[in-house]
């Protein structure tokens, strides 16, 4: 960098320094600043700790402007800001300890301190603040930004910096969390399901991109492969809705904020406008987008050498690059959502293909915002308010942060992407999450999604399944979806048994495929979920009417959900029996499989609920599928016509209430891509 363009995007983040300096709130307990706080449309300015938008963010700022001017009242700034948010901490017990939005920034920003420093004492203080709250802590989501995987970075950082033990307790926890919320599919691995999105979200800092570089660190700290091979399916999922016309990948948030929103998504219901609940938008940030998607595929090229994720990387910084422009024009050059935060993807392409054109990329971006600021007056919020803000990655603060970056960018950290980098050799094996092999984490994955399956070949077969889980996995590999090899190899097996225990492994691992492909085949989980709502609406609706006026009405199965008829009862809280003691029954029964967020549910019949739905696998009148069920009786006396007649209209009325049967033209988009059981 030249030296005239260097001092020119100093001098402007010692601007910004004194800037924030002359906002500082000094008080006896240290400075502080207030920053925006957004709810809806409603903007406030308020103080708190966090990263993202409170004193710890500015915090950081201020240590590394200390460190590239050398001016002690940057250096006093920072050690207030620290002051500051430990008696914040003392007087304002958290119940959120997340990362970059709740109280673990106070520790990592401690962390700092003491890097900055070398002073004993905030090691201490951060160690103590980390180890008050975490006992109690239940993370609502696993996401990197506001959930489990940044709070397991931050932990890892500090297990880093100090080998306490009791740290590693904690992460071989939340590992052991995080792997139980693991939403599974075919084509990878993903979290945090939600009602308000189409699918598992593309990202970094919601969805599987960031999780996924959260386990890269997690292997390269603990030299564990199991958890590069974890990221690996993360970026997998997300790899499948890549868009080579957009170049990017899908925003699937589908959020209804305001009356206008639910308006919208009530008409496109009701008239049958599929694309409004299951086409997503584009977005280009570091927290949906390619820009962040394209910085944990650059730390997967470091750590994995897979010439995949180097493609994926340059179609990330392709474009970045393309509308890059746009965004610091249109939006802001904050870090979150801004120029400033997208710039950071050229930041780590240059330390990772060591290519001088990255840098300048980033330079254009320094240059453009610092002319803006001079045209415009000051710099643009990421928040709705029009003016500036002061946090780190929604204001000011985040921008001079950019900015330092830019002219030391091996020395200034990342706060987008932090990353580990000096690696102590970690006695893992008495952690059992963190120990386990790539195998072992493909069996607990497998357990998931696959429990009949495998408790039967464990019992059946159980040295073939040591064998492929410990020894084969990745010699047999022949796709890239995990769940698809084990599926073959499970029917691969079926040979080896005898008839009988052949066709009851055949029908565990039917029923459990089934409900994977119903489960792959929701076009979007915010039209399930607005389904669901609309059904419950009716339910109230049909359970009103009187017996005359529900005999006229026409009723289906749900189309979404699929009856299934098997011959073997296998009870799923019998798994710990082995296959003699489970109850096998040779007459046919039926299942119910069920669309959900969790996931497809299972519901056994008794065998007069499975007659009368059966009856309504096509539409028809109460009254006519009252009639078909009676026809399927030999002749009854005229009392007991009646009591079968009461029967089932009390059946009908119970299936209405579980919303297994309802109107079709109420419903007029299908939750379900295709029929599941044709899929098979």
């Amino acid at each position: 960098m030249e030296t005239k363009l260097s001092k020119l995007i100093l001098n402007e983040a010692v601007r910004i320094g004194d800037e924030l300096l002359a906002k500082a709130e000094k008080e006896p307990q240290g400075m502080s600043w207030k920053t925006i706080h957004q709810q809806g449309n409603n903007i406030q300015w308020h103080k708190s700790e966090s990263i993202y938008n409170g004193v710890c963010g500015i915090v950081l700022f201020f240590a590394e402007l200390y460190k590239q001017t050398q001016q002690e009242k940057y250096l006093q700034a920072a050690q207030e800001g620290g002051r500051w948010v430990e008696y914040y901490c003392h007087e304002h017990p958290a119940t959120n300890y997340a990362f970059l939005t709740g109280r673990m920034s106070v520790p990592y920003t401690l962390l700092q301190l003491h890097r900055l420093t070398q002073n004993p004492e905030y090691l201490t203080k951060a160690l103590a603040i980390t180890k008050t709250g975490l006992k109690d802590w239940q993370p609502g989501a696993m996401e990197y930004i506001n959930g489990l995987a940044g709070t397991l970075l931050c932990l890892v950082h500090l297990h880093a910096a100090t080998q306490e033990g009791w740290l590693l307790e904690y992460i071989n926890i939340y590992t052991e969390k995080l792997l139980a919320q693991t939403h599974i599919s075919k084509k990878g691995i993903y979290w945090d399901r939600a009602p308000i999105n189409i699918h598992g979200l593309c990202s970094f800092s919601h969805g599987a991109s960031g999780v996924g570089y959260v386990l890269l660190e997690l292997g390269q700290y603990l030299q564990n492969p199991a958890f590069f091979w974890l990221a690996e399916q993360a970026f997998n999922y997300e790899a499948q809705y890549y868009n080579a016309e957009l170049n990017n990948w899908p925003d699937f948030r589908k959020m209804a904020l305001t009356p206008t929103d639910e308006r919208a998504q009530q008409q496109a219901y009701e008239t049958g406008a599929y694309n409004y609940f299951t086409i997503g938008a584009s977005m280009n940030a570091w927290c949906h987008g390619a820009a962040g998607i394209g910085l944990a595929r650059l730390r997967a090229v470091k750590f994995l050498q897979n010439p995949e994720y180097a493609t994926e990387a340059q179609q990330a910084l392709a474009h970045t690059l393309e509308n890059i422009g746009e965004i610091g024009g249109t939006a802001s050059y904050t870090l979150c959502h801004g120029a400033g935060g997208n710039a950071e993807i050229f930041l780590q392409a240059f330390e990772v293909f060591g290519d001088a054109a990255y840098l300048e990329m980033a330079e254009s971006v320094a240059i453009a915002a610092i002319q803006s600021r001079v045209e415009n007056g000051g710099y643009r919020s990421g928040t709705k308010y029009s003016g500036a803000d002061t946090s780190l990655f929604m204001g000011n603060a985040g921008i001079g942060y950019f900015y330092l970056r830019l002219l030391q960018p091996r020395q200034v950290p990342s706060v987008l992407l932090p990353s580990l980098e000096n690696n102590v050799k970690t006695n893992i094996a008495p952690y059992s999450n963190l120990s386990l092999s790539v195998g072992n984490m493909q069996r607990k994955l497998i357990g998931k999604i696959f429990p009949r399956t495998l408790h039967l070949l464990e019992n059946l077969l159980p040295k073939a399944v040591e064998n492929y889980f410990q020894k084969q996995v990745a010699a047999i590999a022949q796709s890239d979806s995990f769940l698809d090899d084990f599926v073959q190899w499970a029917k691969d097996q079926m040979a080896l048994l005898p008839l009988a225990k052949s066709h009851l492994l055949y029908e565990g691992l039917l029923v459990e495929w089934l409900k994977l492909q119903m489960n792959e085949d929701i076009t979007s989980d915010a039209l399930l979920t607005y389904k669901n709502q609309k059904k419950s609406q009716r339910i109230a609706v049909l359970t009103a009417l009187s017996d005359a006026a529900l005999a006229g009405t026409i009723l289906v199965v749900d189309h979404d959900m699929q009856l299934l008829n098997i011959q073997y009862k296998y009870y799923p809280h019998n798994l710990a029996e082995s296959p003699s003691n489970i109850a096998i029954s040779a007459d046919e029964h039926t299942l119910l499989l069920m669309p959900a967020l969790t996931y497809t549910q299972e519901q056994e019949l008794a065998d007069f609920t499975a007659t009368v739905l059966a009856v309504f696998s096509e539409e028809k009148t109460v009254a006519a599928g009252m009639q078909d069920i009676l026809n399927q009786f030999e002749e009854l006396a005229p009392a007991q016509t009646t009591r079968l007649q009461k029967m089932v209209l009390a059946q009908i009325r119970q299936a209405i209430r579980a919303g297994i049967l309802l109107e079709h033209e109420q419903h007029p988009l299908p939750v379900i891509a295709k029929p599941v059981l044709a899929a098979h």
